[in-house]
């Protein structure tokens, strides 16, 4: 199992409320592979992951591919990855 799929095998629907749907339709998908792309991030950061931009992205199209109804062009994931670098982590 992906390292960024871990927390799913803690998951605990009484205490977890603020989880992203799946799978990701049409009308919730530039919103919630944005928050994927900020989770990546943050995991990368918080864990010292260490993943290279590439890396990074190659994570957010298997998101995109895997979860995704249907699947967003790879230029839109590359502008989410894009937009979720530039936030500032909230761990800094």
């Amino acid at each position: 199992m992906p390292l960024m799929f871990l927390p799913v095998r803690k998951f605990n629907p009484e205490k977890d409320t603020n989880i992203l749907p799946l799978p990701i339709h049409d009308g919730g998908r530039d919103d919630t592979l944005f928050r994927h792309a900020c989770r990546v991030r943050e995991w990368n950061k918080i864990h010292r992951l260490n993943l290279s931009y590439e890396e990074m992205l190659q994570t957010l199209n298997e998101i995109n591919e895997l979860l995704c109804i249907p699947p967003v062009t790879s230029s839109i994931v590359w502008r989410k990855l894009k937009s979720a670098l530039r936030y500032l982590l909230s761990v800094e």
